[in-house]
């Protein structure tokens, strides 16, 4: 669980709070440090005692000093400083290095020993860029064996960011350096080149030679031979390989890298039930490791019949004695991790099966429901609901039933006279099963929503929105659902329905992510065109690339499967990539700046939309990510500058909105007021202006 924490004075800071353990005032302290290392000059480090965090968008709302940040925010929550009495106008920016002769009086000059204690902080706080910018200045400075050792780092610094060839070139200077020294740690630089060379661009000879120049105590170790055993296996001296594995796997029963190798050599030699078994085990004992579940899908996918193998692995019919309830809670585990790889399918079948395990579990439904709608499979997602909701008709939420929610999906006589209840329920911390059926609730106005189902969804706002009312949701578990519903019940409230026998001519379909629900299901041209909404949650530019597998990127493309070939499509994606991972990224090291960073990530978006337009023919319109959160305006704003100029070189139409719906000077504009909804969507009656742009002449040069 981690949090962002900014400063929005003259000199902005942002700080990533990755431990979520700590208190309040603890996080303070961290960002009070990170602001003083970026502005050595400034005031707000020495002002704790007048620091205070707020949610942002909720101004009056203090979070206690001494509550522990995992149990008053959310993972990925943004987070305001404030100074009581006032923002202190920090002095202008002083860039000072970071190895440097201090002339203040009684400070001694920064050493190379501070200066490498220092880095290693940065990187167990995952800021390798600035672990990077103190080896950078550190290099030219010191002998050749803390040279090694430094470079040995930066190659360590690199493999984490997942530049592979800047990582080899690092751990290769490092031994270079190491040898020169006649340092016993090159050996050890050379089995970590070996296991990178192996693991990254799949280079087994070159790693060979690097592990046959290990010598001494070095050569005995569990890394070496772990190296040794995969370069012989994949360069195809596989009985070598695989003894080597064998032997490594019985003297090192727990470790996890080589398990990992010995159940890819087992998939290879299609001994799928083993290599799902062993899996299986890697996955419990390391159930929060990225690395390992990404893992896990990679041996499922190789498996034909992965979901067939999955549940003989699992499956205890032959066993009525078996805690069907702990079952479920571990087959509901693997359907995550499996749908996060974008394996739905698979991932619906196992939430499924744990629904059936423990029907009085509210999250497996929830969640069976997100995962039915990676694939837009909203008419099995709501049929399976009714079911729901049938079973538990008198269960209450205030004076809500799930019978009176049916009755609206029913669309029964009843429902339309049920009167809407608008006195809200006393504030309260909900229970998880009471928030779960809320999200669930929820989850069907999304869906409704999204299928154009508008007199529906009219219908449930009127009948939940007091549940929300009053009520910190958005500090929850379910706070992306509480949102989709609160943004959902806004929009719904001024759209007209039409009937089917005066259904607009023409369709124009809107995707993008949450931004994209302030258009959808209005019409243009007097009623001729109609703008039907293709939602993809949660979709970054940067889930787009090859080299991943996140369920967003089967959602994006499961979505523009369902639009028709040359269709009309208004885009709408990067608002995200602002808001969580550019900045992070930069901070890790992934790119040096935050404009390359948006560069690349544009770079990946336009050229996923030039292969789209060659294979189903679509005419794009960009539409430009909307400057809606104060606390991200600014990085909007240039990313629009950046996007603008590649769509028009790439031949798309750009929607030139910002310039009449923004107001302020050059790099400071902010979105009119008459625009805003609910501070993170853009109000609906921006689409007059939407309209001309779409409409509108192309200029023909002249």
């Amino acid at each position: 669980m981690s949090v962002y924490i900014h400063y929005e004075g003259t000199n902005p800071h942002t700080e990533l709070i990755e431990n979520c353990s700590m208190t309040v005032s603890d996080a303070l302290r961290i960002f009070c440090a990170g602001y003083k290392t970026k502005y050595p000059a400034g005031t707000l480090g020495y002002s704790l005692d007048r620091l205070e965090l707020h949610p942002y968008g909720a101004p009056t709302a203090v979070l206690p000093q001494s509550a522990v940040l995992s149990t008053v925010c959310s993972d990925g929550d943004d987070l305001v400083v404030v100074v009581r009495g006032g923002i202190l106008p920090p002095p202008p920016i002083v860039q000072q290095p970071i190895i440097h002769q201090r002339e203040a009086v009684n400070e001694p000059p920064v050493t190379a020993a501070d200066a490498v204690q220092q880095a290693e902080k940065w990187i167990a706080a995952k800021q390798y860029a600035r672990a990077l910018q103190v080896y950078e200045q550190l290099l030219p400075l010191i002998e050749p064996a803390l040279r090694a050792h430094v470079y040995a780092k930066v190659a360590s610094i690199h493999n984490s960011t997942g530049n592979m060839s800047k990582a080899v070139e690092n751990f290769e200077k490092a031994i270079l350096f190491g040898s020169m020294s006649k340092m016993k740690e090159v050996h050890e630089y050379r089995i970590l080149l070996a296991r990178l060379l192996c693991d990254g661009p799949k280079q087994y000879r070159k790693a060979l030679e690097a592990l046959s120049s290990v010598d001494g105590e070095a050569k005995n170790t569990k890394e070496f031979y772990l190296s040794f055993a995969v370069a012989n296996y994949w360069l195809g001296n596989q009985k070598v390989g695989a003894e080597t594995m064998t032997a490594l796997v019985k003297a090192a029963p727990e470790y996890t890298d080589a398990l990992m190798a010995y159940c890819r050599i087992y998939s290879h030699q299609r001994m799928y039930s083993d290599a799902m078994s062993l899996a299986i085990r890697l996955l419990v004992a390391n159930n929060t490791d990225k690395k390992v579940k990404s893992f896990f899908a990679e041996i499922f996918r190789a498996d034909p019949e992965g979901l067939r193998t999955l549940r003989q692995c699992l499956d205890t019919a032959d066993n009525p004695e078996a805690d069907k309830v702990s079952l479920a809670q571990g087959v509901g585990y693997l359907a995550m991790v499996l749908k996060d790889s974008s394996e739905s399918p698979a991932g619906a079948a196992l939430y499924l099966w744990s629904c059936e395990m423990d029907p009085a579990n509210r999250s497996y439904v929830l969640n069976y429901l997100h995962t039915l709608e990676i694939d837009l499979e909203y008419t099995a997602a709501l049929h399976f609901v009714r079911g729901f909701l049938e079973r538990n008709l008198d269960v209450m939420i205030g004076e809500v039933s799930c019978k009176a929610v049916l009755q609206i999906l029913e669309n029964t006589q009843e429902s339309s006279s049920t009167p809407a209840r608008t006195a809200p329920l006393q504030k309260t911390s909900f229970p998880v099963e009471t928030l779960n059926l809320m999200a669930i609730y929820f989850t069907i106005v999304k869906i409704k929503f999204i299928m154009g189902d508008v007199v529906s969804v009219q219908r449930l706002v009127s009948l939940l929105r007091h549940l929300t009312t009053g009520q910190d949701l958005h500090l929850t578990l379910i706070r992306n659902e509480a949102a989709y519903f609160t943004c959902i019940g806004e929009l719904a409230a001024s759209v007209s329905p039409f009937p089917l026998s005066a259904a607009p001519s023409e369709t124009i379909y809107v995707c993008g992510d949450s931004h994209s629900l302030s258009p959808s299901w209005r019409t243009l041209k007097g009623g001729k065109v109609i703008l039907r909404n293709a939602l993809v949650t949660g979709l970054k530019c940067w889930h787009l690339r090859e080299d991943t597998d996140f369920y967003p990127k089967r959602n994006f493309y499961q979505t523009m499967s369902k639009i028709p070939d040359g269709a009309n499509v208004i885009m709408i994606f990067g608002e995200i990539d602002c808001r969580e991972g550019l900045v992070q990224a930069v901070e890790r090291a992934r790119y040096a700046t935050i404009t390359e960073g948006m560069h690349v990530v544009i770079g990946i978006y336009i050229n996923v939309l030039k292969e789209l337009r060659t294979k189903r023919r679509f005419n794009f319109y960009i539409h430009p990510p909307m400057p809606t959160i104060e606390v991200t305006r600014h990085l909007v704003l240039q990313f629009n500058d950046i996007l603008k100029a590649e769509v028009q070189a790439s031949g798309f139409q750009y929607l030139d909105l910002l310039t009449r719906m923004c107001e302020g000077p050059v790099g400071q504009q902010k979105l009119k007021d008459i625009y805003t909804l609910d501070g993170v969507h853009v109000h609906p009656r921006y689409l007059d202006l939407l309209e001309e742009e779409l409409f509108k002449e192309p200029k023909v040069d002249s």
